[in-house]
């Protein structure tokens, strides 16, 4: 398998370090986790603070690794420093705003940061990134920081501007889960804002995704409705508002129409995060339909892989061979089996 060189969440060493802590239990991935620990905090990379993309989430790993400073040799004083929040694009436009490399994961992965820094026992530390997850949701709140146009519309984009990586459902997740932690009540009135914008256009990304031709992008959890579906989901919870399970429930059924035509196994555009909203929803409703539907996904899974059906290897992005990250490869995969198998349990990205 190709072990990713890169060092962050979404396609590097940290996004599979994160998974792996999920399987401390078997005996061979104890060390392999502190050797991936020790390796990530060894690397001298010039990363922005974004969480998927960034330093924020090769920080959440260590931190949770326990490695941050020994793995690196470091005293607490002489490591890496959290960066500054972009007030430019490279571009010189406002700073990004989306989930994956913009302000919203940014704050995402800070809270995710303050949740282990306070089960740690390290105030101080959980303050701070409070603080820096409140700055993130500032800079949304007053414009700072925008989402990127993503220009025309065409089928193959299914549903970018809205979807979670890069539109509107992104910036929804931060905000529900940073009025969740917080009690922010301006906080908690725009996520409810948010969370009502997104359902009120779903019914039509899930008319488009069932219409004739439809790509199956629009099954996808970056652009489309695995992911918007997940959302939902986590409205209904932090908001106390049931009724958002309705639209997620129709998006994980159009998800599990267009699943069969779907290449990929991944999480990012493929059927891992289809598998995972089934397990979103049918953990919040209790219903044996998407426990059903979670199922036949990680059947379809397995009809994509090679290997042997007790030891599978799952294609990439590419599908000419596996790799071990989060978001194209193994780890991603491997998430979503975990989940199934442990009926729910925790998911990457999201503060519990």
């Amino acid at each position: 398998m190709n072990v990713p060189t890169s060092i962050d969440v979404y396609g590097g060493s940290s996004g599979l370090g994160l998974e792996l802590l999920h399987h401390l239990h078997r005996p061979r991935v104890r060390p392999a986790v502190t050797a991936l620990a020790r390796w990530t905090a060894e690397q001298s990379r010039n990363l922005p603070p974004a969480f998927y993309t960034g330093r924020t989430g090769v920080q959440l790993f260590l931190a949770q690794a326990q490695l941050a400073a020994e793995a690196a040799g470091m005293h607490e004083e002489t490591r890496p420093g959290h960066p500054a929040l972009p007030d430019r694009a490279p571009d010189g436009g406002p700073p990004e705003a989306d989930l994956i490399a913009g302000a919203a994961g940014t704050g995402l992965g800070r809270l995710l940061l303050a949740r282990h820094a306070h089960r740690a026992g390290h105030s101080h530390a959980a303050h701070r990134h409070l603080a820096v997850a409140a700055d993130c949701e500032r800079m949304l709140a007053s414009g700072t920081a925008r989402l990127t146009p993503a220009g025309p519309d065409t089928a193959g984009r299914a549903a970018l501007h809205e979807g979670i990586a890069h539109g509107e459902a992104g910036v929804a997740c931060f905000l529900l889960e940073y009025g969740g932690v917080t009690g922010d009540k301006d906080a908690i009135s725009r996520s409810e804002r948010a969370a009502a914008h997104l359902a009120a256009v779903t019914p039509d990304i899930i008319a488009a995704a069932t219409g004739p031709g439809a790509t199956r992008r629009y099954g996808s959890w970056c652009r489309g409705l695995a992911g918007i579906g997940t959302v939902l989901v986590r409205a209904a919870e932090r908001l106390d508002e049931p009724g958002y399970l309705g639209p997620a429930r129709r998006a994980a059924r159009a998800c599990a129409a267009l699943a069969p035509r779907m290449p990929l196994v991944t999480q990012c555009c493929g059927l891992a995060g289809v598998g995972e909203l089934m397990v979103d929803v049918a953990e919040a409703s209790g219903s044996e339909e998407f426990w059903d539907a979670a199922e036949t996904t990680a059947l379809l899974i397995l009809s994509r892989s090679g290997g042997t059906w007790s030891r599978p290897v799952f294609p990439d992005t590419g599908l000419a061979g596996p790799s071990a990250t989060w978001a194209g490869g193994s780890a991603g995969v491997l998430a979503f089996f975990r989940r199934l198998r442990d009926r729910g349990g925790p998911r990457l990205g999201r503060v519990t």
